[in-house]
């Protein structure tokens, strides 16, 4: 059985759809970005914060080649995820990735309620979303094997398409 990989950017709703659709299909859940504050102790911010990039990078690798192993797993990606070729060569052969793309005013929206500043680079949300988020649309895409694109659809819409899309491609 297929692991299935959520990919996209924060704030797109992998970490709410994968726990949603873990209990759906009966799979096991994880979210990479919790695994490493699991093992770290620390929130992912602060890891980025006290350790930086390469340290961030490498501690989301473990988790992800720990990931791969398993079968019949929803993995949320951390937003990150995406930029890094060995991540995806470890989950790409035993998983189906499905991109969550969703229009910049409801990333812009939902990173507002956040209380830790999601960027690194100057500007508002209404800035560096459609410039970063612009950026990285163009990566998911290319390696999704599926999009689904939330912005007017509730959990059950989203999970509904996924999972038709994935019975009309896939064996689960």
């Amino acid at each position: 059985m297929k692991n299935i990989v959520l990919i996209g950017f924060m704030g797109s709703g992998k970490s709410s759809m994968g726990r949603f659709l873990s209990r759906e299909l009966d799979y096991d859940f994880f979210d990479t970005d919790k695994e490493m504050e699991n093992v770290t102790g620390l929130k992912v911010h602060q890891i980025m914060k006290k350790y930086g990039k390469i340290r961030f990078a490498s501690e989301e690798r473990l988790i992800v080649k720990k990931l791969a192993a398993m079968d019949r797993t929803i993995i949320a990606t951390g937003g990150s995820f995406i930029d890094n070729e060995e991540n995806i060569k470890a989950l790409k052969d035993n998983s189906v990735f499905v991109f969550l793309d969703v229009d910049d005013d409801i990333i812009i929206d939902r990173l507002k309620r956040r209380r830790v500043r999601p960027f690194n680079e100057k500007g508002s949300l209404t800035e560096l979303v459609p410039k970063i988020y612009g950026r990285r649309r163009p990566v998911y895409e290319r390696y999704a094997d599926i999009t689904v694109n939330t912005t007017e659809k509730t959990m059950e819409e989203t999970a509904e398409e996924i999972v038709q899309r994935l019975d009309s491609v896939y064996v689960q």
